[in-house]
């Protein structure tokens, strides 16, 4: 879970710093995109990913 968390924060960062503003649903397209990447790759089934984002 730690190496997800890492691949998240990462996909968070990478989106930040595009010029562009990020909109939610962007944002949540690239989680599920890159968890469902990873999770693919470590085993082999494709797991349902709801990313939920909360403002703060």
């Amino acid at each position: 879970m730690d190496e997800a968390k890492l691949r998240v924060k990462q996909t968070l960062n990478d989106d930040s710093r595009n010029d562009e503003a990020a909109d939610w649903s962007m944002l949540r397209n690239d989680v599920r995109s890159t968890l469902s990447k990873f999770f693919w790759e470590k085993t082999k089934r494709r797991p349902m990913i709801m990313p939920i984002i909360v403002e703060l």
